[in-house]
């Protein structure tokens, strides 16, 4: 079973846009922010999110609250917490977003680290994500996004993965995050 859905985005001074006090709103979600800060030439950047998502990570892992992460990411910054939750035997699902092959948008570090990676097609992320304009479709869209996520992780509980040798030890009795 899913345990929750953590979401991590950035707003000015960790204030949240509507959309994000929305999806923070509902039942199994818990919004993360970090700060959005803008530099010089208008260029916006996040703060924090990487760090309060390895501090999450870890707590879950070193408390046994689950026993598998999906992580939606290629950014290297992660490297550190998916070593540190995987020595707690946590499984690491790293899943990332189909691009041409010249324009990896995955660090290699990240995914020989993980256990599992699947790449998802444009159709998976056609059918799950979009532009939510009212609260309704919002938790509709959450709630489609927990059940793909649940449904592809015991999918892949069972198969080995494509390019990435499982880690040897994860607690199949706790939940998945």
């Amino acid at each position: 079973p899913l345990l929750r859905l953590y979401w991590y985005d950035a707003a000015p001074n960790r204030v949240p846009y509507p959309d994000q006090r929305e999806l923070g709103r509902l039942a199994d979600v818990k919004l993360r922010l970090g700060n959005l800060r803008e530099r010089d030439g208008g260029r916006r950047t996040q703060k924090g999110v990487d760090a309060d998502l390895h501090a999450d990570m870890t707590e879950l892992a070193r408390n046994k609250a689950a026993a598998d992460f999906v992580l939606l990411t290629g950014d290297e910054d992660l490297l550190r917490a998916v070593e540190e939750v995987q020595k707690y035997g946590v499984r690491l699902h790293l899943w990332g977003v189909d691009s041409p092959p010249e324009s990896s948008n995955q660090s290699l570090e990240l995914i020989m680290a993980a256990d599992r990676r699947r790449v998802l097609d444009a159709d998976f992320l056609r059918a799950v994500y979009t532009v939510f304009p009212d609260p309704a479709e919002l938790a509709a869209g959450v709630a489609a996004v927990a059940a793909a996520t649940t449904a592809l992780t015991e999918d892949e509980a069972g198969a080995a993965p494509a390019d990435v040798e499982p880690s040897a030890a994860a607690a199949d009795d706790v939940p998945h995050v």
